[in-house]
């Protein structure tokens, strides 16, 4: 049987602003109690919540009902060094997580600033990293383990469903309980940090710089969707222009072959003449 908290424990998310009292919170350890508590909570018709590190503001985790917490559930189950992938509990802590993955010579390739959130939690809210060339830590996930509201265990990936896997990454605990996750990991790296001081005036005058060149940017961007666009005018006008030769040698050929189509009447007509002239001779 998972521990479990009693009902005194009060439940509040980061920011004070969701509370609850669940009735029972299980600590899972193993896959078959994450299973024999969903069954419970199915067949007793209660809700249940899984609840990570309580970092989104939303009601998500609101119950008072039934908590899961997979904090006793971590860890990385295994590891595909050469695809650079890793199968991780969904309790684990991001901060966990980065320092077993560069223990492993790997790292993820984005992550958000506050590293405490669990795997699951992040991935289920969408998590967001740092830097728009990025994707956010669910764009990362290759395969996911949960388990359904009937208790069995379903695996999902990119090649048998893709479109469960990407609703599965970011499902908001609907789908089931997530245990865990595959990631898809780069070689571990360092990031090079540059921090100055800077008076206020200074900082405005580089925020006005910043938004000179941003609008610089736009600029030369609608330059080139302008340029793209008279392009694309000119190869339609080339297009077109093709397309009439094109129409007008299919019709010259048309009237070729009913001019082929005419002589050769003409000529058997011929020939039948000489026959008959012929036969007539005799």
């Amino acid at each position: 049987m998972a521990l479990s908290s009693p009902r005194s424990r009060h439940w509040t998310n980061w920011s004070r602003t969701v509370r609850c009292e669940p009735a029972y919170c299980a600590r899972p350890v193993t896959i078959e109690q994450v299973q024999a508590e969903v069954m419970r909570a199915s067949e007793d018709g209660e809700r249940l919540r899984v609840i990570g590190s309580g970092h989104s503001f939303s009601p998500l985790c609101w119950t008072d009902d039934n908590h899961m917490a997979l904090d006793r559930f971590t860890g990385i189950e295994s590891v595909d060094f050469e695809r650079r992938r890793v199968w991780v509990r969904a309790g684990t802590r991001l901060r966990r997580l980065s320092e077993a993955l560069a223990r492993r010579g790997l790292a993820l390739e984005n992550a958000p600033d506050y590293d405490r959130q669990t795997l699951g939690g992040a991935i289920a809210t969408a998590t967001h990293g740092t830097g728009a060339a990025f994707g956010n830590l669910s764009s990362l996930v290759t395969g996911l383990r949960m388990v359904c509201a009937d208790g069995t265990v379903r695996s999902v990936s990119q090649q048998d469903d893709p479109d469960l896997l990407c609703a599965g990454a970011v499902s908001l605990g609907a789908l089931g309980v997530i245990t865990h996750v595959e990631l898809q990991c780069v070689d571990d790296y360092r990031l090079v940090v540059s921090s100055t001081a800077a008076t206020l005036g200074e900082t405005i005058e580089r925020l006005e710089w910043e938004a000179r060149e941003l609008a610089k940017a736009a600029e030369g961007h609608d330059d080139r969707l302008a340029e793209a666009s008279d392009g694309a005018s000119e190869a339609a006008s080339v297009l077109h222009e093709r397309e009439a030769d094109l129409a007008q040698q299919t019709e010259d050929v048309a009237r070729l072959a009913a001019k082929h189509q005419s002589a050769h009447r003409y000529l058997a007509d011929c020939r039948k003449s000489v026959e008959r002239a012929e036969g007539e001779a005799q």
